[in-house]
């Protein structure tokens, strides 16, 4: 295994690739620094044992997937095994790492390991895969196949196997890097499991989970993401807990209440959906009941037409131990657009391993509401189904029933916020005092920091706003409440805020959703304004691959070489060695690497490597380099170079590199970068252009002012518009509507309209596919059609922005070029300083943008 840390540069693109949220990127690194400090700081034996806590909904699958692309890229592992507590998740599991399944992960993994089950391991396919050092293959068994030798799964897995020589159990005691992940791991603590894995001696044995078991020990946990925490940060959805004032506790009721509110809910998303041309969602309500007669008793109330005048009949699903054969079945089909499931009815069956996202009322019968908070249960209605947070308060939210009465609730808050409220953990790597690399455990209330190596990318094509939208009920990043006071935050009702969670009376909650939804209604493009023809500029990108044998010119390379040689001293100056991940111009995404002095300068006696392994490190470091596919013929390339650079040091080479090695990997992979910066070209397209009439529906929002000039707040809709083509619009900052103002007031402007998410998407980043959505379209006195762009000022020379504006001036010139289009279309880019400086004057904006 390698000696370094963490490959920061692996690490950075398979978190971009991956497009993992940061918890998950922290998670990975978490467990490629605690692996370091075991081996190489505590000289401990195998298997090395640590425990990562995620909360439900942040993405635990993410995290094994991207552990494995890791490990198996940087540590050559080639052999893990994921250990499933039973067969629903292990069909999940076997899902998520097969070609083709909807839930698969392999179409954003370069590593396609070999799925290996307790159902085929002894075929002769799967035999060669085992014989196959360089084939990286995932065991995924259960827990009773490993531990239960008297069963027929047990047997199977431990008897001998003339094809394997012998027992499968034996063949996994014999691989030297099984990297073990047990899933669910507080389902584990028994000595059976425990003695069973030890007697695997397994490389590392990681567990996962979002409810660690109550023993485990806190030196255990390598690094912790509470639930608070993943609130806060728009994760997942906000828990609302939603009480009755009155005395009516009985399950009817609350059933009705549930109903309702999904009703609500589903009006709401439709709207949200329509409004922006995205595939509508049916929510649905997952049922807790406490006994499979209770879940048949309000299974067939909720047939019947007295419930809800029966608009909810054929719409309920029972999941029980006696439930039909193919309840299982249309339980994994409820996210389905043809699904008819609407109220899912469940005992005890849905804890772990169902993960859809379309859950939105949750109402677990007789069950404490603290008992709901701290159990899995919640985390069955917690996931986004928009991948992050909309903006919009009834679709980021999850409505859970309480059995006790709001006020009863209300007094319970601080005993609801301490069972929320969470530390988390983290390693880190800093160096002590006499420059050593030190791996430690962080412990925090505060915020997941920003790595050098995290990666910036959209989530999903929604709309701008809701990535960093405010919400009714946030919690602080700490995930500390901002306040335990009753408030009344909406106008109509009592609100209380908790830890990660909100309280509301249940005629409140009704009362304002439907206000919502109602007051809502469509908006049509002002026909008294000029129609807008849009190009639909289609723009099929054929990638332009870069390769280290375009790089001719070898004098930069043996110039690096001269520059490494001219510093003899015996001086080993300590860096500090960060990198990003930055797009330039052209849409490539590269490392850039940041070489600072370290704080101590440390005086040794050079050790000398051999030249061909200082030439190796290199070459590997080259081959790894962002930029750079990994390809036998690049492996030769970046030997070429290497080869250069050391010829240019002279008989130095072996010398210096021995001593400043780290230094001239990261100088090397810079120049690298920056060369395939140099000779990348942008991504040929081949483009054809519609014209289609411009008219989508908008819907009102219900927060809406004609105060355009007053303090901004953003997500309110502005109204009192002149020229501008709907009555209201919104925006994700205050120079948007500064330019909006000035738009609708200039004499040189006869129509504007503010842009949505796929409104107007234009290919920026051919590498993959990446569109960008541009704010304003605006059209002038000379009928030119300007796409218009407002930025802060600190992000304008930022190379995603820059990107950005070259892929729109494009489209425009495309557009305009066209025998089908016979306006002209300009693109402009305005900063804050324009604006200040324009007093008002589309003019101005011309001259200083």
């Amino acid at each position: 295994m390698t000696d370094r840390v963490v490959d920061l540069n692996a690490l950075a693109e398979i978190s971009g690739r991956m497009n993992l949220r940061k918890p998950n990127q922290q998670a990975v690194y978490s467990i490629a620094t605690a692996l370091y400090a075991y081996y190489n700081q505590e000289r401990g034996e195998p298997p090395m044992e640590s425990l990562v806590v995620s909360a439900t909904g942040v993405g635990k699958t993410y995290i094994l997937a991207a552990t494995i692309e890791y490990m198996a890229r940087v540590e050559g592992i080639r052999n893990f095994a994921v250990i499933t507590p039973g067969r629903t998740i292990l069909n999940k599991t076997v899902a998520n790492f097969t070609p083709g399944h909807p839930k698969s992960m392999l179409h954003i993994m370069e590593t396609a390991p070999v799925v290996i089950t307790a159902d085929n391991f002894d075929s002769p396919a799967m035999r060669a895969a085992m014989d196959d050092p360089m084939q990286v293959k995932l065991y995924i068994f259960t827990v009773q196949s490993l531990t239960k030798p008297t069963t027929q799964l047990g047997r199977r897995t431990h008897e001998f196997r003339e094809g394997l020589g012998e027992a499968f159990y034996e063949h996994l005691h014999g691989l030297d890097d099984l990297f073990i992940f047990a899933d669910e791991h507080h389902c584990y603590f028994s000595p059976a499991f425990s003695r069973t894995i030890r007697e695997l001696e397994p490389y590392a044995l990681i567990g996962l989970t979002a409810t660690p078991h109550p023993n485990t020990r806190d030196e255990d946990m390598i690094f912790k993401y509470p639930l608070s925490a993943a609130v806060a940060e728009k994760l997942v959805k906000t828990p609302v807990i939603v009480g009755r004032r009155d005395d009516r506790r009985d399950p009817y009721t609350q059933l009705t209440d549930g109903a309702r509110l999904l009703e609500l809910k589903a009006r709401a998303i439709s709207i949200w959906c329509s409004a922006h041309q995205l595939q509508p969602i049916h929510p649905v309500m997952l049922v807790v009941a406490q006994s499979i007669n209770e879940a048949n008793e309000y299974a067939q109330y909720m047939e019947s037409t007295t419930f809800m005048d029966g608009r909810f009949a054929g719409a309920i699903l029972t999941v029980h131990s006696n439930a039909p054969d193919d309840a299982l079945e249309k339980l994994e089909t409820v996210e389905e657009p043809n699904s008819p499931i609407r109220i899912i009815i469940s005992v005890g069956m849905l804890k772990e391993g169902w993960d859809v996202k379309n859950v939105y009322v949750l109402a677990s019968m007789r069950a404490s509401v603290s008992d709901i908070l701290t159990e899995q249960t919640l985390g069955r209605g917690l996931r986004l189904p928009f991948g992050q947070y909309t903006g919009e308060e009834m679709l980021d939210t999850l409505e859970v029933l309480a059995h006790e009465r709001y006020d009863d609730l209300l007094r319970r808050t601080g005993l609801m916020n301490e069972q929320l409220r969470d530390h988390r953990v983290q390693m880190l790597v800093h160096r002590d005092e006499s420059g050593n690399t030190v791996v430690r455990r962080d412990e925090s209330q505060g915020p997941l920091p920003d790595q050098p190596w995290q990666a910036q990318r959209p989530v999903a094509d929604i709309p701008e706003r809701a990535k960093e939208s405010e919400h009714a009920w946030d919690t602080s990043p700490s995930g500390e409440t901002t306040t335990n006071e009753t408030t009344d935050t909406k106008g109509s009702g009592s609100y209380s805020k908790g830890s990660g969670f909100a309280i509301v009376d249940t005629d409140t909650r009704l009362e304002e959703s439907q206000r919502i939804v109602e007051t809502v209604r469509d908006m049509q493009p002002n026909p008294s304004l000029p129609r807008i023809e849009l190009p639909v500029v289609k723009m099929i990108p054929v990638p332009v691959p870069f390769s280290l044998a375009d790089i001719t010119d070898v004098e930069p390379f043996r110039a690096l070489g001269r520059n490494l040689a001219r510093d003899p001293e015996e001086t080993l100056r300590r860096k500090r060695v960060e990198a990003t991940i930055e797009i330039d111009t052209s849409g490539l995404r590269h490392t850039k690497v940041l070489i600072r002095d370290a704080a101590e300068t440390v005086y040794v006696q050079p050790s000398f490597l051999p030249s061909e392994d200082i030439a190796d490190e290199l070459v590997s470091a080259v081959v790894h380099c962002e930029a750079v596919v990994e390809r036998e013929s690049e492996i030769r390339s970046a030997r070429r170079l290497v080869d250069e650079m050391m010829d240019a040091m002279g008989g130095s080479a072996v010398t210096v590199l021995s001593a400043y090695l780290e230094t001239a990997k990261a100088k090397l992979v810079q120049l690298v970068t920056k060369e395939a910066s140099r000779l990348a070209r942008p991504p040929m397209e081949n483009t054809t252009v519609r014209v289609r009439p411009f008219m989508p529906v908008r819907q009102t929002r219900l927060d809406a002012t004609e105060d355009k000039y007053g303090a901004f707040e953003k997500g309110r809709a502005y109204a009192g518009w002149r020229k501008s083509l709907y009555e209201q619009v919104w925006f994700d900052s205050s120079p948007e509507r500064d330019m909006a103002n000035l738009l609708d007031e200039s004499q040189d402007i006869v129509a504007w309209v503010r842009l949505h998410t796929n409104d107007l998407p234009i290919l920026w980043s051919g590498e993959d596919l990446r569109r960008y959505n541009p704010d304003f379209i605006a059209i002038d006195t000379d009928n030119i059609h300007w796409i218009v762009e407002v930025k802060a000022d600190r992000d304008m020379q930022a190379s995603e922005v820059r990107a950005k504006m070259e892929a729109a001036k494009r489209w425009a010139n495309h557009a305009s070029d066209s025998k089908h289009v016979s306006v002209r279309w300009r693109y402009l880019l305005a900063s804050e300083d324009t604006l200040r400086n324009a007093h008002g004057s589309w003019r101005n904006v011309l001259a200083l943008a």
